[in-house]
């Protein structure tokens, strides 16, 4: 019972964890339109921030996906 639940808070934390990420890339696509409406270029480092809270939200998706698997065949 006890693995079971620390699975489901596991699973919990990478949500909380990933949604905090989902903010992140929502903030630098807001900097990248930002520049785009006002007819600058994107800085290299807004493009750079922007791909990368892409691609750990992209691995915190895959953690949170395999906490999930995880529960789910616990309870079977």
């Amino acid at each position: 019972m006890q693995q079971g639940k620390n699975a489901a808070d596991r699973a919990l934390q990478l949500l909380d964890e990933a949604m905090a990420l989902i903010e992140l890339v929502e903030e630098s696509i807001g900097e990248l339109v930002a520049a785009a409406n006002s007819g600058k270029p994107a800085s290299p480092g807004s493009i750079y921030a922007a791909y990368t809270s892409i691609v750990r939200l992209h691995d915190k998706l895959a953690e949170l996906r395999d906490a999930v698997y995880r529960l789910a065949s616990s309870r079977t």
